[in-house]
């Protein structure tokens, strides 16, 4: 597995993996990810991660990341879609994105089970047949079956 983050180079050399989903703007929450890219150790490709390695993002009033996602969304074999939607990682872009890539194939999605205005997401997983967890651990290993 190899890794991008904001800026890495990105490229369709191997198979590969959005992780889509609420991003922390401070050091008070911690991101999801983390925990997602432990989950993801055997998947054989490259993981596009929508944070800095190493700092918090504050914003994302800035064009040049904006132009990063949706360059990393569009070569993506696969995205996946977390979202933990709370006070604190509402997914307002994630919404954007979903809307997006709603009829891909390639998508998965997932959500815990007491994440709040998810009706609509799910309306479209049922209809579209996504694969679909309320479980984090559980929607990554959905990936890595398919990905095998």
């Amino acid at each position: 597995m190899k890794i991008k983050y904001y800026f890495d180079e990105i490229n369709n050399e191997n198979i590969s993996l959005f992780l889509a989903g609420p991003t922390p703007r401070n050091d008070k929450v911690e991101s999801w990810r983390k925990e997602a890219i432990k989950y993801l150790n055997d998947f054989n490709g490259v993981l596009y991660i929508p944070e800095f390695e190493n700092i918090m993002l504050d914003t994302y009033e800035k064009d040049n990341i904006i132009e990063w996602e949706e360059k990393a969304l569009n070569e993506a074999t696969y995205i996946m879609f977390w979202i933990p939607r709370s006070k604190e990682l509402p997914g307002f872009t994630t919404n954007i994105e979903y809307g997006f890539y709603r009829d891909n194939k390639n998508i998965f999605v997932g959500f815990p089970k007491d994440t709040f205005k998810t009706d609509y997401i799910l309306y479209y997983v049922k209809k579209n047949n996504t694969p679909f967890s309320n479980d984090l651990k559980e929607l990554c290993n959905l990936i890595l079956e398919k990905t095998k």
